[in-house]
């Protein structure tokens, strides 16, 4: 129907513009939203959702970004979703490192490695735990960055990605200069 039509050009647009033009995802990202609250397509409202949030991570309003991704994971928890649910903890933790909140950060990481450990997303495992060590660097953590650094190898070399497994050791090496 037209309304359904609407809600996925609203949600392709919003991806469209994420990084080129943020201020017009958050636009498109509400617009399915609102699309989705109509229909009562309770997944639809997620991914609208993670959409406004990504928005404003790009547009660098971590505040907002914080506050539509964290609505997204409750519904995404309250319907058992799968499918977004770890990209909202990827941005959740990406949006509070941007604000030095390194302990929220840590947290959103190891709750979207439970999540991606339940799928056996060896990839993702090693993206966040890669992810985790930057965290932990700041903090001037460095053995615990070395650590996350050392998982996040063995996670890559399990996928098969040489690039960000052969990036890990680099970062190792800088971890163990600094």
């Amino acid at each position: 129907n037209v309304d359904t039509v609407k809600l996925l050009s609203a949600k392709a647009l919003s991806a469209n513009y994420e990084q080129k033009n943020p201020d017009s995802a958050v636009y498109f990202g509400k617009l399915a939203y609102e699309i989705a609250n109509k229909l009562d397509r309770p997944k639809d409202k997620v991914s609208a959702l993670l959409k406004t949030g990504t928005g404003h991570y790009f547009a660098r309003n971590y505040h907002k970004a914080l506050e539509e991704c964290n609505k997204a994971l409750d519904i995404s928890k309250e319907i058992e979703d799968t499918v977004y649910q770890g990209t909202i903890l990827y941005y959740l933790s990406r949006a509070y490192s941007r604000i030095a909140r390194y302990d929220l950060t840590i947290q959103a990481q190891l709750d979207a490695i439970r999540f991606y450990e339940q799928r056996n997303h060896a990839a993702a495992i090693g993206v966040m735990y890669n992810n985790m060590s930057i965290a932990y660097k700041y903090l001037g953590d460095f053995r615990e960055a070395i650590e996350a650094l050392k998982i996040a190898s063995k996670n890559y070399r399990k996928a098969k990605s040489k690039a960000s497994y052969y990036s890990t050791h680099i970062n190792i090496a800088a971890c163990y200069f600094e």
